[in-house]
C-alpha cells in the first residue's frame, strides 16, 4: 500500500500516477471549428466528380481513421469559404455523432460539425491524446444515462480534464493502442469476408435450398418447385408498435429490473442485452402485453440506424420492447423462427 501512495496521486477525476498532470484541454491544444458556406445543399457548392475531399461527421470512421473517400466532394467556390487541413490533423465530431476521432489520412477540408485541433501547446502525442478524447466521451455517455448527446460546444470541451503524463510515457501508451487498432483493423477484415461469404451463401440457400433439382419461376424469383410464396402477414401476426415514452409517459433507466429492448440494441440475428435501457416494476405490469416479447418471437427493428434488422428471442425473460421495435410471433409450429429471421435479415 505504501508504494501505490508513493507511486499515485489522488486527483478531481480519480487516481493517476504521481508524475502525471491534470490538464484543461485548452491548455494543451488550439483548436477551432470547420467551416461550409450556407445554405447547406446549393448545387455550386459541390463537385461530387472533380471536386474537393470534404469531411462530415460521416466521413469519420473506426480506429481514428477516416473512411477511404468522402462521402461528398465540394467545388472550389465552397473551398473558398471552407477550412483546408493537411494530412495528419487530428480531428474531432462535435454535432450529431459526437466525440468521433480521427488523424486525417488526407488532405481535405472541415465541415462545421467538426473541430480541428490546430496545434498543441505542449508535447503531445496525437494518438494519446485522440484516445484519451474516446474515453472521456465515453464517460460523457455513461452519464447520459440511455439518451443521445447531440452536440458539444467549444466552451464545454475547453474544460475536459485530461490525465496527461511526460511526452514519452504518451509515446509507449499510444504504441500499445495502435498495435491494438491494427489488430482490430485485421479482424474486421476478416469479418467482413466472412459477411460477404454468408451474403453469398445465404443468395444460394434461400433460392436454391438444398438438393433440389425442379425449380419455378415466381414474383420474387426462381424458387424449388416444392416451396410456396407467401405474405408475412399469411404466416406471423406483427405487434406494430412498443413502449412509447411519449405517448404513455414511460421513463428510461440505466438500472432496473426490466429490459427495454430498441431498435439499436438488435443487428443481424443478434440482441444486444448488455446496452438496453430499463422500466420500474409498475410501468412493466401496465403496458401491453402485446410488447411482451416471449421466447422464440422475432424481434425486427422498424427505425433508426439499425433499420431492418432481425433477431429470435432466445432467452426466457421477461423484458419489454420500445416504439421502434417490432414483435412478430410465427403462426404455426411448421414454421421456424430462425429460418423467418435470416430471411428477413437477408432481404
Amino acid at each position: 500500500m505504501e508504494v501505490l501512495q508513493d507511486t499515485y496521486k489522488e486527483t478531481k477525476i480519480g487516481r493517476i500516477p504521481k508524475d502525471w498532470e491534470l490538464k484543461m484541454l485548452v491548455d494543451i491544444a488550439s483548436f477551432r471549428r470547420g467551416s461550409f458556406p450556407q445554405p447547406y445543399g446549393l448545387a455550386k457548392w459541390y463537385d461530387d466528380e472533380n471536386g474537393h475531399p470534404f469531411i462530415q461527421v460521416y466521413d469519420v470512421g473506426k480506429q481514428m481513421k477516416l473512411k477511404p473517400t468522402t462521402k461528398r466532394k465540394i467545388s472550389d467556390a465552397a473551398a473558398e469559404k471552407s477550412v483546408f487541413v493537411v494530412k495528419g490533423t487530428l480531428i474531432l465530431t462535435i454535432q450529431g455523432s459526437i466525440g468521433r476521432v480521427a488523424i486525417t489520412q488526407y488532405d481535405a477540408y472541415i465541415d462545421r460539425t467538426l473541430l480541428i485541433f490546430q496545434s498543441f501547446l505542449l508535447p503531445t502525442d496525437k494518438i494519446f491524446i485522440s484516445s484519451q478524447l474516446e474515453v472521456l466521451f465515453n464517460k460523457e455517455r455513461q452519464k447520459a444515462n440511455g439518451s443521445t448527446i447531440l452536440t458539444i460546444t467549444k466552451a464545454q470541451l475547453s474544460k475536459f480534464l485530461i490525465p496527461f503524463p511526460p511526452l514519452p510515457e504518451q509515446q509507449k501508451i499510444a504504441a500499445i493502442l495502435s498495435t491494438v487498432d491494427e489488430q482490430i483493423s485485421t479482424t474486421d477484415k476478416i469479418i467482413e469476408k466472412s459477411k460477404e461469404l454468408k451474403k453469398g451463401l445465404m443468395q444460394k440457400l434461400f433460392s436454391e435450398g438444398i438438393g433440389h433439382t425442379k425449380f419455378k419461376d415466381t414474383k420474387i424469383g426462381r424458387i424449388p418447385k416444392d416451396w410456396e410464396v407467401v405474405k408475412l402477414n399469411d404466416i406471423s401476426k406483427k405487434t406494430n408498435q412498443g413502449v412509447n415514452t411519449t405517448t404513455e409517459k414511460v421513463k428510461y433507466s440505466a438500472e432496473g429490473k426490466y429490459q427495454v429492448i430498441r431498435s439499436n440494441n438488435l443487428s443481424d440475428n443478434y440482441i444486444d442485452w448488455n446496452n438496453s435501457v430499463f422500466i420500474d416494476d409498475n410501468t412493466f405490469d401496465r403496458i401491453s402485453e402485446n410488447v411482451k416479447p416471449n421466447y422464440n418471437d422475432i424481434l425486427y427493428s422498424n427505425i433508426g440506424s439499425a433499420l431492418g434488422y432481425a433477431a429470435v428471442v432466445t432467452e426466457t425473460i421477461d423484458f419489454a420492447i420500445a416504439w421502434n421495435v417490432f414483435r412478430i410471433q410465427t403462426l404455426s409450429s411448421e414454421i421456424n423462427s430462425s429460418f423467418l429471421a435470416y430471411f428477413l435479415n437477408f432481404r
